[in-house]
C-alpha cells in the first residue's frame, strides 16, 4: 500500500504541475455524465438507442489566442500506443489494434456530445477532445489533446460529421440482426 499511495501522490503532482501552467482556469465539472439520444436505421426500422458516458474532467482554459476552450479530459495511468491516427477513417477501421482507437473514440464523442449540451456549454465554446496520460505528462509544453493527422484537436466540430457517420454505420452493424455480430 505504501508503493500505490507513493505512485499516486507522484501522479498527483505531476496533475498539479500541468494545470499550474493553465492557471488560472475553471474545472466545469468531474465525472459529468453525458447521454444523447441517437436514431439509426437497420433493416427491421428505426432504432433509437442512447449513446454517452462519464468524462473524468471537463476544464475550460483560455488558450494561446485568449479564447475559450473546454477540454473533455480522460485520464489515463498506463502507456499509450505511439503509433498515429490518420484520420476519423481509421478509427472505425476493425483491421487496426484496437486500444489507442478506443481511447480517441471515447474523447471524441464526449466532445461532440458536450459542443451542443447546453448545461456543459452554454457559450458554446469549442471543445477539446484530450487523454491525459499521466505518467507521460512530464514536459513544460505537454498537451493532453488528442493528435489527428499530426495536429492536436483543439476544435472537435470539423470532424464531428464523419465521426457520427462512422459511429452511426458501426451501430447500424451492430444491431442490423441480419449480420453477424463480431
Amino acid at each position: 500500500e505504501l508503493i500505490n499511495r507513493q505512485v499516486i501522490v507522484t501522479y498527483l503532482k505531476r496533475l498539479l504541475r500541468i494545470d499550474l501552467q493553465l492557471a488560472p482556469f475553471q474545472i466545469i465539472g468531474l465525472e459529468c455524465d453525458v447521454i444523447k439520444r441517437h436514431t439509426i436505421q437497420i433493416p427491421q426500422g428505426e432504432l433509437h438507442t442512447t449513446i454517452g458516458g462519464r468524462i473524468d474532467r471537463l476544464d475550460c482554459i483560455t488558450d494561446k489566442r485568449g479564447q475559450k476552450l473546454i477540454r473533455v479530459i480522460d485520464y489515463k495511468t498506463g502507456s499509450y500506443s505511439k503509433s498515429p491516427i490518420n484520420s476519423i477513417e481509421q478509427l472505425f477501421d476493425t483491421n487496426r489494434p484496437p486500444a489507442k482507437g478506443n481511447y480517441y473514440i471515447q474523447a471524441l464523442l464526449y466532445s461532440i456530445l458536450v459542443q451542443s449540451d447546453k448545461k456543459y456549454n452554454a457559450d458554446a465554446c469549442k471543445v477539446s477532445p484530450a487523454l491525459l496520460f499521466i505518467q507521460h505528462a512530464v514536459g513544460e509544453d505537454y498537451d493532453p489533446a488528442i493528435v489527428i493527422d499530426k495536429f492536436p484537436v483543439h476544435d472537435v466540430s470539423p470532424y464531428q460529421e464523419t465521426f457520427m457517420t462512422y459511429l452511426s454505420n458501426t451501430l447500424q452493424e451492430i444491431f442490423d440482426t441480419n449480420k453477424p455480430f463480431k
